[in-house]
């Protein structure tokens, strides 16, 4: 096959960043690879940019590897704006939006997309959740995303410590407003 096929340059990316990196203990090693790795999926993206899953890989090699938030973030948009989105493209657009860049409204919206199509992805749940809690002080929300997180994960630490944030919350937000106003 052509070096230029779009799925044969994915392939040799991640088997570059991923499964040969499992071997390496060589951090000059272990650089090249993730360059190199960087450069395939780059290169996949340029031979096919409207195919979400290579948006999606180069996004998470921004995310992961090179910690370029910005560039993470842009790629996973144009993830999500494909005409067959990557499933886990608005879970990770959002966590990066929220950790990263702090664009907490945003964030809340590709959470609220991923689980419309994912109703069950847990991590998302509990992201949104934290977010709810956490940065947009919606601790009513907060509370009945975290629960629902533990109703279907029921030993998910971030939810059990994320609930009891909120508890702690809730009840420094009534003794602050004396005793009955509660975030929505």
């Amino acid at each position: 096959e052509s070096p230029y096929n779009s799925e044969i340059v994915t392939r040799y990316a991640l088997m570059l960043g991923v499964d040969m990196l499992r071997n390496e203990s060589s951090p000059a090693r272990i650089m090249v690879l993730q360059r190199r790795s960087g450069e395939l999926f780059q290169r996949a993206v340029l031979l096919r940019p409207s195919y979400s899953a290579f948006q999606y890989n180069l996004a998470a090699h921004y995310e992961r590897v090179q910690h370029d938030y910005d560039k993470a973030r842009d790629h996973y948009k144009l993830a999500v704006e494909c005409e067959e989105p990557h499933p886990e493209a608005y879970f990770r657009l959002g966590y990066v939006l929220q950790y990263h860049i702090r664009d907490y409204a945003e964030a809340e919206a590709c959470y609220q997309a991923c689980l419309r199509s994912q109703p069950l992805h847990v991590t998302a749940m509990c992201s949104y959740g934290l977010l709810l809690c956490n940065s947009l002080k919606r601790y009513r929300s907060a509370r009945r995303v975290l629960g629902r997180v533990l109703e279907l994960s029921p030993s998910d630490p971030d939810a059990a410590l994320g609930l009891k944030f909120v508890a702690l919350l809730e009840r420094a937000a009534q003794a602050e407003a004396g005793g009955d106003a509660l975030s929505d």
